[in-house]
């Protein structure tokens, strides 16, 4: 295996990118694949392989890939794993703080404009989701307005798995029915 790995080093360094096209063939669909466990955007996890390729020739070029430490292979999945999970991360991070813009917005309209169209129990109902906590009140938005999955907002809001979001969820129904039920 070092001996290809050698070879494969060298050819980078005298042909350029072009020594890259047989290993890009190789390995593209199987990274492709396992990178699914991250994201199911086709879009997403090309751009990381092809993100992955460029750093690997990169890393050739200047002189820091030594082939009897890891295989071409491995070193592309590992950055290509980093690329997609710090841009994951970054997505999540934007789509958090647009929901919390999006939030603010809600609040703003529906105590401005649409307080007066609103029936007895809507007000009810909208006073009691106000004094929820902020992310009772974001984990039931995502989940009944926006129709997000649980696993949806398992990664948006970082949760540690499916079970953790379903509870918190009872959890904040709960709260919502106790705020409602005292206000009878």
């Amino acid at each position: 295996m070092t001996n290809e790995n050698l070879k494969l080093l060298e050819s980078i360094l005298q042909e350029g990118h072009q020594a890259l096209k047989p290993l890009y063939q190789e390995i593209k669909p199987a990274f492709l694949k396992y990178m699914q466990r991250y994201t199911p955007d086709p879009d997403i996890r090309l751009d990381a392989f092809h993100e992955a390729m460029l750093a690997f020739y990169e890393y050739c070029l200047a002189g820091k890939y030594n082939p009897d430490r890891s295989a071409p292979k491995t070193m592309v999945f590992m950055m290509g794993r980093a690329y997609l999970i710090n841009r994951l991360k970054l997505e999540q991070r934007n789509l958090y703080q647009e929901t919390e813009t999006i939030d603010s917005y809600i609040k703003y309209r529906v105590t401005q404009q649409y307080h007066s169209s609103l029936s007895e129990s809507e007000i009810l109902v909208r006073d009691a989701i106000l004094k929820l906590g902020d992310k009772c009140r974001l984990l039931l938005q995502l989940f009944f307005y926006r129709n997000y999955s649980i696993e949806a907002i398992m990664e948006n809001m970082k949760y540690k798995n499916e079970n953790v979001v379903s509870s918190h969820k009872s959890r904040c129904i709960k709260q919502l029915k106790e705020i409602l039920q005292a206000k009878s």
